[in-house]
């Protein structure tokens, strides 16, 4: 039913280093639920799918309903609809020394393609990062109290959908915040 490399909910907790996650179906690294929390240090997620029948997503990192991540020295490449995804009030998510490229859109219906998504009130920092070679958006901040603080940061060649829709580094939208440095 789900396509899960490593999973934190319900209150779990889970800190891995040097792990590489290939070619997992909806998530490489999922993590849910107030109390829920994620370390990681040297890691690699890439090449995550969605799925066509069952609508799976196919994110690199999905952090969402008031979970912590934190990642260290991270790799997040071509999975396919987002890179790295935070969600819910209490979210938050730490980057450091973290590379978000080559975001594929959904087979299904060719949307997508982010390399950051951030919304619906979740924080998320990155610094010393790479955001390159994306979909649709680069980073993508949405909705009240979504807030993305982004130091020592590049954001460059994202890349429009056929349709030439999107392909902006960076937006930001709907009452969201972005600081950068």
């Amino acid at each position: 039913r789900f396509g899960r490399g490593l999973s934190v909910e319900y209150c779990g907790a889970a800190r891995a280093d040097r792990v590489v996650l290939e070619g997992n179906r909806e998530y490489a690294l999922f993590a849910t639920d107030p109390g829920s929390t994620l370390i990681l240090d040297d890691v690699v997620a890439r090449d995550t799918l969605g799925g066509e029948a069952t609508l799976l997503d196919g994110r690199g990192l999905s952090v969402q309903d008031d979970a912590h991540v934190e990642v260290n020295r991270g790799l997040f490449e071509r999975n396919q609809e987002i890179g790295v995804y935070a969600s819910g009030s209490a979210t938050t998510v730490t980057l450091t020394d973290v590379v978000v490229r080559d975001t594929r859109s959904r087979d299904r219906d060719q949307d997508g393609g982010r390399g950051l998504n951030v919304q619906w009130g979740a924080r998320l920092s990155l610094t010393r990062g790479l955001v390159a070679n994306n979909r649709e958006f680069g980073v993508f901040v949405a909705t009240d109290g979504s807030t993305v603080s982004l130091a020592d940061v590049v954001v460059r060649d994202t890349q429009p959908h056929d349709s030439l829709r999107w392909g902006r580094g960076i937006d930001v939208s709907l009452g969201a915040h972005l600081d950068a440095n």
